[in-house]
């Protein structure tokens, strides 16, 4: 998250400067509708539209009652605050809500000024339809059927004043003056410096942000924008609802984010407890490309056509990871030595070829001797059996590994205990009610696919090769946008859900978490074992087992060479130490996020404050003794899911860096 700066290192004193909670598509119109509970855990309530309409009195009264509980509530429309109206008065009856209390903003094409320069920019952007959908839009989208609009005609000499339902042409012409507004403020912002937080109601991207809509039906242009261009410095957050599902992403070097609550029968990945924080300082990164592990029966790609067949690290992969170890060079430049010194370093990779392949390229780029290419008097110098040619633009760096069998580290170890734990997570409501609101979209996906495809984990094996095959132009006809962002979604849900549970979280993630506490310590204690640097290269399930330990995860699949760093540092005010992660998760950025850990009441989070936390939280026992299987039977090979695991545990291959200063160096 944040803006791109020329900063290298995070800075030891980074601070908050924006905290808000976010929501949306609360529909208090509706009576059955039930608004989960949720605590106040920022001073600023952020409302990205249809929350009520302004004719009723659902919607003042959540308002009165959310400013006792916030500093600052701001409000866009959405589309349902004008059904059964005329636009031009519901948008007046929203602006007088500004009278209701001091402390609410009603936003239409309008801005607000907060501390630490950060420019609060809200206006509903109405999406706009393209001529090709136009047509079929104005007829199945309800909004064409339930908002009206004022119009005049002439009868004789005198103009009488009419109403009419609004059409496509008059969403287009808002859409169309909204966002030239917005475009505006942003250059103004720009040349003030200030950090702006976009809030809409219709979805900036088509990027992933996954609008709720039957999946034959071509209307996607009702709930999203093209606005990816704009989703560069100084725009930090983009927050929006809509859609129906609720996501968190990051566009070029912006966060876009939506929390939507959605009808009462729906599933939407709503938070009641979101909290959304920008910082002063940050990077994001993201990168990694593989083949798929496998193909389903109707592929039209066999293993011959990937590089390497299944499974493998690709080129781009490789030279994704070369990229990032050039970032990471540039970033911990002060912290290690150009050439690789072994009681610095040490690098430990899952047993698996692509996770190895990984962790060699990224040294590569980490570890630069030289820019030159192979010349002859470089090949000359290889005669010499005592020298190392110092022009030679390699070095062999080490990179450790145990069989997968007996990993527990990197998570891919046999655990009977997880499997029987997924299990019950599969069974478990929550997984049911999701794979149901999907079961139309698997009768297809079993049809496309040749698969039977029954629940929600069924549709994630699949969805990886699926995946894989669109990014290289290679799947079928069917694989549309609106049916890989359904996968994507099926894809983030599940690994989400997978490790929502503090058991599965604390299987997969702690023995990794006790490795990197471990080396922490010692080097705090200054023990000989105590490396400057570590790097894990692993894989997804990983990372998102990390995010959920912390209590960061959201709906989503870490992207290629997603990357954690946990940075130490030393403060000497008061002589004790801090540990800092942020979370690399873009594909086109090195900007990042920062993650709060739960005891902490910030991002730089005190070593004495979160040791009790942690200790509390890892394993107790051997990992042996911790996954031994507690039903009296030990068939959990056979559930299905074991297949899936095996698959998807492998696909992305992340670092950890752990980064002292000060005193340590």
């Amino acid at each position: 998250m944040g803006n791109q700066t020329s900063k290298t290192t995070p800075g030891p004193n980074a601070k908050a400067i924006f905290q808000t909670m976010l929501m949306s598509d609360l529909h208090l119109e509706f009576s059955q509708q039930v608004i989960p509970k949720f605590p106040v855990v920022a001073s600023i309530l952020i409302l990205a539209g249809d929350i009520g309409r302004p004719d009723l009195p659902s919607l003042q009264k959540f308002l009165l009652v959310q400013c006792q509980r916030f500093e600052h509530i701001f409000y866009v429309a959405g589309n349902h605050c004008f059904y059964e109206g005329e636009y031009e008065t519901r948008l007046q009856q929203l602006q007088e809500l500004n009278n209701l209390h001091p402390h609410i903003h009603f936003l239409h094409n309008q801005s607000y000024l907060l501390p630490f320069n950060v420019r609060i920019l809200g206006t509903t952007l109405w999406s706009h339809v393209s001529e090709e959908k136009a047509s079929a839009i104005g007829v199945l989208l309800n909004d064409y059927h339930h908002i009206w609009t004022r119009g005049e005609k002439l009868e004789g000499d005198a103009t009488i004043q009419t109403r009419r339902l609004i059409t496509v042409d008059d969403t287009n012409r808002w859409h169309a003056q909204q966002h030239a507004w917005l475009l505006e403020e942003i250059s103004k912002a720009r040349k003030n410096r200030e950090h702006v937080v976009i809030i809409t109601h219709h979805a900036p991207s088509r990027h992933h942000t996954l609008p709720k809509y039957n999946v034959d039906l071509d209307i996607d242009d009702a709930f999203v924008n093209d606005h990816d261009a704009d989703c560069v410095d100084p725009v930090r957050l983009w927050m929006y609802g809509h859609t129906h599902a609720s996501t968190d992403l990051i566009i070029k070097s912006t966060r876009v984010v939506s929390n939507q609550l959605g009808y009462a029968h729906e599933t939407t990945g709503f938070r009641p407890n979101l909290r959304i924080t920008l910082y002063d300082d940050g990077a994001v990164y993201r990168h990694g490309d593989r083949t798929p592990i496998f193909a389903y029966s109707t592929s039209s790609v066999s293993a011959s056509f990937w590089h390497n067949g299944f499974g493998q690290l690709t080129r781009r992969g490789q030279l994704q990871h070369i990229r990032l170890g050039q970032h990471l060079r540039q970033r911990y430049s002060r912290l290690l030595n150009t050439t690789y010194v072994a009681s610095e370093l040490y690098v430990r990779s899952s047993d698996s070829d692509r996770a190895l392949m990984s962790a060699y390229s990224n040294l590569v780029g980490l570890y630069p001797i030289s820019k030159d290419k192979l010349k002859e008097k470089i090949l000359s110098n290889l005669s010499n059996q005592d020298e190392w040619p110092e022009l030679l633009p390699w070095q062999p760096i080490p990179v450790h590994t145990v069989p997968a069998s007996e990993d527990y580290i990197m998570g891919v170890s046999q655990c009977p205990y997880f499997f029987e734990l997924v299990e019950q997570i599969q069974s478990g409501e929550q997984v049911r009610n999701i794979s149901n609101d999907f079961q139309e979209f698997f009768r297809h996906l079993s049809n496309w696919t040749g698969s039977e495809v029954n629940n929600l984990f069924d549709a994630w094996i699949l969805a990886d090769a699926i995946l894989i095959e669109a990014l290289y132009n290679v799947s079928g006809s069917w694989a549309d946008t609106m049916t890989l962002a359904k996968l994507e979604q099926i894809v983030g849900l599940s690994f989400y859900y997978l490790f929502d549970s503090p058991d599965t979280n604390r299987l997969i993630a702690g023995p990794l978490i006790a490795d990197i506490w471990s080396n922490i310590q010692n080097l705090i204690t200054n023990q000989s074992r105590g490396y400057k640097t570590k790097i894990y290269s692993g894989h997804d399930a990983s990372i998102v087992a990390v995010l959920s330990f912390f209590d960061a995860n959201y709906f989503h699949h870490p992207p290629y060479c997603a990357t954690l760093l946990f940075d130490l540092y030393y403060l000497p005010a008061n002589n004790s130490y801090a540990l800092k992660i942020e979370y690399l998760n873009s594909s086109d950025s090195f900007a990042g996020y920062a993650i709060q850990p739960p005891p902490c009441s910030e991002a730089m989070c005190s070593i004495d404050v979160l040791r009790p936390w942690l200790e509390n939280r890892l394993p107790k026992q051997d990992m042996k003794t911790e996954c031994m299987p507690r039903k009296s039977s030990s068939s959990m090979a056979g559930i299905g899911f074991n297949k899936m695991y095996q698959i998807d545990v492998i696909l992305i291959s992340f670092v950890f860096i752990l980064f002292p200063t000060g005193s340590l160096n």
